[in-house]
C-alpha cells in the first residue's frame, strides 16, 4: 500500500482550546558550534539560559518550555562522552521532567575530519545522518533514563533519510521544519559541509504528517506516529531603510531584535492562521544566556509573547505555553 495515497490526513485545523498555543523551545548545546579540539568544549550558556527562562516563568507554574539536548557525536569529540552534557545537567532534566515540560533531542551532523582539521556539516552523507540520529537517541535513553520522543535537527537539515532514522527509533514529533526558507548552502559561510540546506518554501506552516519520500512535504494520508510541528518563521520580508533585513524563512528566535522576531512572530502566525491552525513555535540557542545584548533581547521577547502580543492573540482569548505534545492535543479530530 502506498502511504503518500490520497485520503483525509489526520491533523485538521481547528483548535480546541480558546488561547492560543505558544511552543517555546531551547537547543542546549556547547557555547561554540565548532568547538576546538585539545580541551573540553565550554557549555557557559546552558546555566545562563536556564536562568533566564526560569526567571521568566517564576511563579506562572502554567507556562511550559521544551528542552532539547545535544547529544551527537560531535558531543563525544568535544566533552569526551556524547552524553556528557545529560550527566552534567541531569538535576534540571529532572526538575523540567518535574515540572511537566518536555525534554528531547537536538541533533547536528558534526563529523571531525582530520585531513581538514575542522568539524564538517556531513548533510551529504546518508550513513552518517543515521548514525547521529541513533547515536543521540540511544545516548539520551542510556543517561536520561529514557528514550525521547521529541526531536530536532540542528540548522534545520530534515530529509527523508533523517525521517527513516526518527521513524525507526520511534521518536513521535519533529520540530525542525523552517518554512518559508529556501536552500542554501550552509549556515556560515566559514564552516566545511557537504550537502546544501533543503529548500523549504513550499513546507507547511501547521503540524502534518510527512511523506515517507519527503518529509518537508504533507502526506496525503497518515503515515505513521510522526508528527512534524514546524517553527514559526517570517511569511513576508522585513524590510528596513529600503534593506531587507530578515526574508521569508527567517525563524523565530527570541534572542534576536524584538523588531526583528516580533515581525517573524506576527506574520509567522497569520499565516498559521490562513494555514488552518493558528499556533506559534519559537526557539533559541542556550549560547544566548552569556551574550547580554542577546540575553535582554530573550527577556524582553519573552515578555512580549506572554503579554498577548500587544493585541496580537485577542481573538484567541490570551495565550497558553505548551509542551509539543500539548498542542497536538488541542487540534480536533477531523
Amino acid at each position: 500500500m502506498n502511504p503518500d495515497a490520497p485520503g483525509t490526513p489526520s491533523i485538521p485545523g481547528t483548535l480546541a482550546g480558546s488561547r492560543l498555543p505558544i511552543v517555546v523551545d531551547v537547543n542546549l548545546e556547547p557555547d561554540l558550534r565548532c568547538p576546538p579540539l585539545g580541551r573540553a568544549a565550554a557549555w557557559d550558556g546552558v546555566d545562563a539560559t536556564v536562568g533566564l527562562v526560569e526567571a521568566w516563568r517564576a511563579g506562572a507554574d502554567d507556562r511550559r518550555v521544551t528542552w532539547l539536548w545535544r547529544c551527537d557525536p560531535q558531543v563525544g569529540v568535544v566533552n569526551g562522552d556524547p552524553g556528557w552534557a545529560l550527566d552534567r545537567w541531569s538535576d534540571q532534566i529532572d526538575a523540567a521532567r518535574g515540572r511537566g515540560d518536555t525534554v528531547g533531542i537536538h541533533t547536528h551532523l558534526w563529523r571531525w575530519s582530520e585531513p581538514i582539521g575542522a568539524f564538517v556539516s556531513d548533510a551529504d552523507n546518508a550513513d552518517w545522518k543515521t548514525e547521529c540520529v541513533g547515536r543521540s537517541v540511544e545516548t539520551f535513553t542510556r543517561v536520561a533514563g529514557a528514550p525521547p520522543t521529541v526531536g530536532q535537527m540542528g540548522d534545520a537539515y530534515m530529509d527523508a533519510v533523517i525521517l527513516a532514522a526518527y521513524l525507526e527509533h520511534d521518536l513521535r514529533i519533529d520540530l525542525t521544519v523552517e518554512p518559508g526558507a529556501p536552500a542554501r548552502e550552509r549556515m556560515v559561510h566559514t564552516e566545511y559541509v557537504t550537502g546544501t540546506m533543503p529548500d523549504r518554501r513550499r513546507s507547511p506552516r501547521v503540524p502534518y504528517h510527512p511523506r515517507t519520500n519527503d518529509p518537508l512535504r504533507t502526506a496525503r494520508r497518515r503515515t505513521g506516529p510522526l508528527t512534524m510541528i514546524p517553527t514559526t518563521t517570517a511569511a513576508t520580508p522585513l524590510v528596513v531603510d529600503g534593506v531587507v533585513v530578515d526574508p521569508p524563512g527567517t525563524a523565530a528566535n527570541f534572542g534576536v531584535a524584538p523588531e526583528r522576531f516580533r515581525h517573524a512572530v506576527t506574520t509567522g502566525l497569520a499565516a498559521s492562521v490562513r494555514a488552518g491552525t493558528p499556533y506559534v513555535h519559537v526557539l533559541a540557542r542556550s549560547d544566548i544566556g552569556i551574550d547580554a545584548a542577546l540575553a535582554q533581547n530573550a527577556a524582553r521577547n519573552l515578555e512580549w509573547l506572554a503579554g498577548g502580543m500587544r493585541g496580537a492573540a485577542d481573538p484567541w482569548g490570551g495565550v497558553e505555553f505548551v509542551t509539543p505534545e500539548q498542542l497536538l492535543t488541542r487540534t480536533t479530530a477531523g
